[in-house]
């Protein structure tokens, strides 16, 4: 676990009256209670997702230990999960709490419940490096969010439209078959050593793997995805998850082993087979160039059919855990003379370059930057960290110790 809880309470109020809040850890018998706050508090989620609503509770990380409810007046008016996991992020895996489905009653908004329950989930966080969350798109729940502490930063969805006719026919003497569910373990050991060098890449566990591949529905993800694997000489070298629906059917997850690198492309030729058969000529492919088999896929002549890159919101929970990782993942960007100290709540990052330059910014701003460089031109403009001298010169340096990297997750991995 991330770290203790203890329950606390916390005046709130509501129509000119005072109200007491109760901030403590779901328990088992209030899950069906949960789900009718999550329905009433996150418009679209009965319509599209009323089964994995149901099923909710079933998600591996999802238990009392692991959820924060607000009561007041004998009833549950708030709600935020805390699934602890982990993010690659510049080469090191830092320990992560993953903060998610928060919401609040419509009776008792604006009166900061909301607000209790993230002073208590980063308490209940001070046992990882970091915590992070995905904001929905509306501004003012991006600036709640600062207000919380968090640091916005750029998660891409990187997307790449391949023709089915580029793939050809399926290479012989090759087998793609469907994933087995005994081979959960397997696939997560992919996933791990494919996906790791991609920085936004969260943890799965094997119980995660088990309910894919048994298709069971997961909230925020529409559809349930089919599993290919490569076999090899001793079991799966590599996998694929596609969603045969719509007009481009979409590859969700298309990841190798390195001694599945050469036959990779087997993965696609073989869904692309039903994809004719059903009249469908696109197959969108989630890779970004920053990952190995994309040169695989630029063989294909593909199409950047990308969205435009969103918000993540991270925050440094234990500055003394998150900060010899920070140094380990800065190690060979780093001139040697420089410096890292904290002076008055902030963090000065000194390098002798030329001319020197000192980089002050929170933990927080500065596991952004590490995250995507390419969040150095809002905080720049904002003013949310300063670099001495104020020179394009130094500025350019700053691009180099913190450079853009196409940070994204996969879309099985939404709360």
């Amino acid at each position: 676990m991330c770290g203790p809880w203890r329950p606390g309470a916390a005046q709130s109020n509501r129509g000119g009256k005072t109200v007491k809040v109760h901030i403590r850890n779901l328990r088992p018998e209030e899950v069906a209670e949960v789900q009718e706050l999550l329905a009433i508090s996150f418009v679209g989620l009965q319509e599209h997702y009323a089964e994995a609503l149901s099923e909710y509770a079933e998600e591996p990380w999802y238990g009392p230990e692991n959820v924060l409810v607000a009561e007041a007046e004998g009833r549950l008016v708030g709600h935020v999960g805390i699934k602890e996991t982990s993010v690659w992020i510049a080469g090191q895996r830092f320990r992560t709490a993953k903060i998610g489905s928060v919401c609040t009653h419509p009776d008792f908004r604006r009166q900061g419940v909301a607000a209790r329950l993230m002073q208590a989930a980063r308490k209940r966080a001070r046992g990882c490096e970091l915590s992070s969350l995905d904001p929905a798109g509306e501004e003012w729940i991006v600036r709640f969010y600062e207000r919380c502490g968090y640091v916005q930063a750029v998660r891409s969805q990187p997307i790449y439209r391949v023709d089915v006719e580029a793939l050809g026919e399926m290479p012989p003497r090759v087998l793609v078959r469907p994933a087995r569910l005994s081979e959960a373990q397997g696939l997560n050991r992919i996933y791990n050593d494919y996906y790791r060098t991609v920085n936004g890449t969260l943890g799965r566990t094997t119980r995660f793997w088990e309910r894919r591949l048994c298709r069971r529905p997961k909230l925020w993800l529409k559809g349930r995805p089919d599993f290919l694997v490569l076999e090899g000489r001793i079991g799966p070298v590599g996998y694929l998850a596609v969603l045969p629906e719509g007009e481009a059917w979409r590859v969700l997850e298309w990841a190798t082993l390195p001694e599945g690198d050469e036959q990779a492309l087997a993965l696609l030729a073989d869904v692309a087979m039903p994809a004719r058969l059903h009249k469908v000529s696109f197959l969108d492919v989630n890779i970004s160039p920053a990952e190995r088999l994309f040169n695989r896929l630029a063989t294909l002549n593909p199409t950047n059919v990308s969205p435009p890159a969103k918000w993540v919101m991270l925050q440094v929970t234990n500055p003394s855990l998150f900060r010899p990782k920070f140094v380990a993942a800065l190690a060979d960007r780093l001139p040697p003379g420089s410096q890292i100290k904290e002076q008055e709540g902030q963090v000065e990052l000194t390098c002798p370059t030329t001319p020197r330059l000192t980089l002050r910014a929170s933990w927080s701003h500065l596991l952004s930057l590490l995250y995507d460089g390419r969040i150095l031109s809002q905080f720049r403009e904002r003013r949310e960290i300063t670099v001495r001298p104020d020179e394009e010169v130094a500025w350019q340096a700053v691009r180099e110790i913190f450079p853009p990297t196409i940070s994204h997750r996969r879309e099985m991995d939404g709360y």
